[in-house]
C-alpha cells in the first residue's frame, strides 16, 4: 500500500507474488517503492534456491536477518549456521552462498545502497570435496 510518503508492504504476500527483492533502485522513480539508498527484499524458504549461486557484490554490503528457522551460508571458506534473531553483515568483495534451511525459514535481506547490478557470480570454493568428507567435517546443522 503506498500513499504520500510512506509505503506498507505485506512481506508474506510479496513472497507469494515471486517477488524476492521490493524496494530499490531497480524500480522506476515513480514507484512507491524506489530507492537508490537501500534494496530490501524477504524469502520464506522451504529449501534452498537452486537458482541461487555463488557470488559477490562490488560495492554493496549485503545483510541477512534470519526471522525464524536455520541458515547454513557458506561466506568465502567459511560456512556459518545463522539462527532467528542473528543479523549476519557480508561486506563488498566477499563471496557467499546460502547452502541449507530448514523449513519456514524467514529472512529479511537488505543490500546497501542499491546497485542492481553489482552481484558478480564467482567460481564456488567447494570446501568438502565428496560426500564422504563432507559427512565427517561439515559443521552440525540446528534441527528443530
Amino acid at each position: 500500500m503506498t500513499h504520500s510518503g510512506y509505503t506498507l508492504f505485506n512481506l508474506e504476500e510479496e513472497a507469494r507474488s515471486g517477488r524476492k527483492w521490493f524496494v530499490g533502485s531497480f524500480l522506476p522513480e515513480t514507484h512507491g517503492a524506489y530507492s537508490s539508498n537501500i534494496e530490501v527484499g524477504y524469502l520464506h524458504l522451504q529449501h534452498v534456491d537452486s537458482a541461487d549461486q555463488y557470488h559477490l557484490h562490488v560495492k554493496t554490503e549485503e545483510y541477512y536477518l534470519v526471522l525464524s528457522g536455520y541458515m547454513k551460508i557458506q561466506i568465502d571458506t567459511e560456512i556459518i549456521d545463522v539462527s532467528p534473531g542473528h543479523l549476519l553483515l557480508v561486506r563488498p568483495h566477499i563471496p557467499h552462498i546460502i547452502l541449507e534451511v530448514i523449513a519456514d525459514t524467514r529472512i529479511l535481506l537488505l543490500k546497501a545502497p542499491s546497485n542492481p547490478q553489482d552481484k558478480v557470480i564467482v567460481a564456488h570454493k567447494a570446501l568438502f570435496s565428496d560426500s564422504s568428507d563432507s559427512e565427517k567435517n561439515a559443521p552440525d546443522f540446528p534441527t528443530q
